[in-house]
């Protein structure tokens, strides 16, 4: 019989005490945390002396041999603090839900039927994106659960280029590259680059269930430019194409696609469009060929085709 597994959720928090509450609260509440010892929770607050600290401190009462709290000296930002989250956190599984988001009721369940079942290495979920109007839509790239094709490189890089979001992702720690995390610190999305090592490496589950209600619209404390970001996530496809030469070109492929929809939100806006593509042909490799473009008008036909409702999913991928 196999042992059970210890699954640490790991939060970074930063000055926002009442979703921090939430987010706890949706933890704690669930029956499955309540009668297993297994599942622990990690939170290292990186805005010290912010009232985060007397919200946790109720919690960690509670559970004090689960439930860890950690405020950081001085403010390290978001990624070396999930880089922090990842050293403290020594096994089984790191389960990284970020403070301004919720678990789904009776995941955690969930979540141990998958570990239980299958051993994946890495862990997947579509995610429910709650909006500041009280309205909410599941955004899932397939319509089932399943085990990943080791070989099916195409629903690998779907997944990888959807996985921006960090919330939902579940690792086996030992699978975490935490110098390929480190090279990539200052994208924005170097959690990007195990996700998609793991997809290479190890075995993978996807839950078409959402595991975490991801908040669209609220308050975000940073601000990087769109083609900060495309340069980042072009310089962690060309580290994993070192591994799989075919799974980066796919890759590349879905971020030429994703242009499209920049340059649709910005469309009356011609400088920032300017300002957008000078950014990235200075920064990366994309756009110097006849064939990147061709995928960025693909991308263009699939927005269109989605907007004016000839096709029911997107194609973007």
């Amino acid at each position: 019989m196999r042992k059970k597994s210890i699954i640490t959720i790991a939060i970074p928090a930063y000055k926002r005490p009442k979703e921090l509450d939430e987010c706890i609260g949706s933890i704690v509440n669930q029956k499955e945390f309540i009668t297993n010892n297994n599942l622990k929770i990690l939170v290292i607050d990186d805005s010290p002396g912010h009232e985060g600290r007397k919200i946790m401190k109720r919690y960690v009462r509670m559970y004090p041999q689960r439930i860890r709290y950690i405020s950081n000296k001085k403010n390290l930002g978001f990624e070396l603090n999930i880089l922090k989250l990842i050293k403290e956190i020594k096994k089984d599984y790191i389960f990284f839900v970020t403070d301004d988001d919720k678990l789904r009721e009776n995941s955690l369940k969930e979540i141990l039927d998958v570990i239980n079942k299958f051993n994946p290495d890495l862990i997947v979920s579509s995610y429910l994106n709650e909006y500041s109007n009280g309205s909410a839509k599941i955004n899932s790239l397939f319509s089932m659960n399943f085990m990943v094709d080791n070989d099916d490189l195409e629903i690998k890089s779907k997944i990888f280029s959807d996985s921006h979001i960090l919330s939902g992702k579940i690792f086996k720690r030992d699978q975490i590259d935490t110098d390929g995390y480190v090279r990539h610190i200052g994208s924005l999305y170097p959690h990007m680059y195990p996700v998609g090592e793991c997809l290479l490496k190890a075995a993978t589950y996807y839950s078409s269930k959402p595991f975490v209600i991801h908040r669209v619209g609220n308050k975000v404390y940073w601000s990087y430019l769109d083609d900060y970001m495309v340069v980042g996530k072009m310089r962690i496809i060309d580290d994993l194409s070192l591994i799989n030469d075919q799974f980066g070109k796919l890759a590349r492929r879905n971020l030429l696609r994703e242009f499209a929809y920049i340059i649709y939100l910005n469309i009356f806006r011609p400088k920032k469009i300017h300002l957008f593509l000078k950014g990235v042909l200075s920064g990366s490799s994309l756009l110097h060929s006849w064939y990147d473009w061709l995928n960025v008008l693909w991308g263009g036909i699939c927005l269109l085709l989605n907007k004016l409702k000839f096709v029911k999913n997107n194609l973007l991928y």
